[in-house]
């Protein structure tokens, strides 16, 4: 056996590797939960924090484009954690 077709075996090994940890991360995650989890907190959650402080702090209410904005920052927020969750599950995470 030659030394390239030993590397080619190698890093197929690790690649098949890898491959698993990262579906096994994924079989870990409960999607509904946390996509629920990220929208609650997205929507109700951040239009009544957004609002109370905002009247508090201005005495008025937000403009619809601030709070949308805000809703929209707290979802892509939250669906970037999620990703990087399981990335980090299923490359070091198992360490």
């Amino acid at each position: 056996m030659s030394s390239n077709n030993h590397r080619q075996i190698t890093l197929n090994r690790e690649t098949n590797e890898h491959t698993r940890r990262l579906k096994r991360s994924l079989n870990r995650v409960r999607w509904s939960s946390a996509l629920m989890q990220i929208f609650w907190t997205g929507g109700p959650v951040t239009s009544i924090a957004l609002i109370g402080g905002y009247y508090i702090g201005y005495g008025t209410m937000p403009s619809t484009e601030l709070l949308i904005y805000f809703m929209m920052f707290t979802v892509l927020t939250g669906l970037v954690g999620l990703v990087a969750k399981v990335v980090k599950d299923g490359t070091r995470g198992h360490l």
